[in-house]
């Protein structure tokens, strides 16, 4: 069986950064700050990115990393790897960058429209390309 040669993606580790609101957790503008209930969907998906040997990591806006934490670990957990960093870089230069670097960044708003996240649209293409199984 031919590897597909997929040259869009670097060598080394691939990082998936995942937004919260909107693409792994409903929005509910009546609630404020409370985080959301899971989109269900998203976590075999996830599971098979961290099967496959990618990095994820949350990314959003939200500034308060202890309930962030608290929410993945009951939501998903272990599938995050960090929240708003690449964990290198903290290990390499003791530094969180604003935004972390990353091959792929799921959001609602950007991938594939801005209206909502369609995770089999996504599963479908994430196999096409090869990055999943």
């Amino acid at each position: 069986m031919k590897k597909k040669n997929n040259k869009l993606l670097p060598k080394g580790r691939q990082t998936l950064a995942v937004d919260l609101d909107g693409t792994i957790a409903k929005v509910n503008p009546l609630a404020g700050a409370i985080i959301g209930r899971p989109i269900k969907e998203s976590i075999p998906i996830l599971k098979k990115f961290k099967k496959a040997n990618w990095q994820i990591v949350l990314y959003t806006v939200r500034p308060d990393e202890w309930i962030l934490r608290r929410w993945c670990d009951k939501n998903f957990p272990k599938i995050f790897d960090a929240i708003n960093c690449n964990p290198e870089d903290v290990r390499q230069w003791g530094i969180v960058a604003a935004k972390p670097k990353a091959t792929i960044y799921l959001d609602d708003r950007a991938w594939p429209n801005v209206e909502s996240f369609d995770w089999d649209k996504f599963e479908e293409d994430a196999k096409k390309r090869g990055w999943i199984k």
